[in-house]
Order: structure tokens, then C-alpha cells, then sequence
């Protein structure tokens, strides 16, 4: 939500919709709705419209210290970076 409220483009990715629902509030209640795309997902199996390359910076927020494999978890998740990203 902090990078929303500068202005930039949010994307968020949970497999939890619970979490997607608060993540939602949380923009309405910051009013950076129009920023903020919430996408049910796993971040180790991204929708292959999110997995092309034109993310900025991939924030990985809760998520490593509850993989198994962090250097796969991180392989996914950062695909969507543009190069030199």
C-alpha cells in the first residue's frame, strides 16, 4: 500500500483470498484502488499473464520463510521482472 500511495502500479499475488480481501480494503480505505491489482495465485505458478517480463521490482513480502525451495520460490517469482530490473 506504501507504493501505492506514491503513485506507483501495485500488483499483488496471494493463493489466500482472505488475504486478497484485506489487501482490498486496505486500498479502499487508502484510496488507491486504481493503483492496486490483487491476483489469486501461487507465486511459484504465476498466470502466464503476469509472467512476462514488465514488473519493475518484485517484492517478496511473507513468502520465503514459507518455502521449501527458496531458490525455486525465487526463480518464479522474480520472472516477471523486465531485464535489468
Amino acid at each position: 500500500m506504501r507504493l501505492a500511495a506514491r503513485g506507483h502500479h501495485v500488483t499483488i499475488v496471494d493463493y489466500a483470498p482472505a488475504m486478497l480481501a484485506a489487501a482490498t480494503d486496505r486500498a479502499v480505505a487508502g484510496g488507491v484502488t486504481e493503483l492496486i491489482n490483487c491476483v489469486e495465485a501461487d507465486a511459484t505458478d504465476l498466470p502466464r499473464d503476469l509472467a512476462n517480463g514488465e514488473f519493475d521490482v518484485v517484492l517478496c513480502h511473507d513468502l520465503l520463510q514459507y518455502m521449501d525451495d527458496v531458490p525455486g520460490a525465487l526463480a518464479s517469482a522474480l520472472s516477471p521482472l523486465k531485464a535489468g530490473a
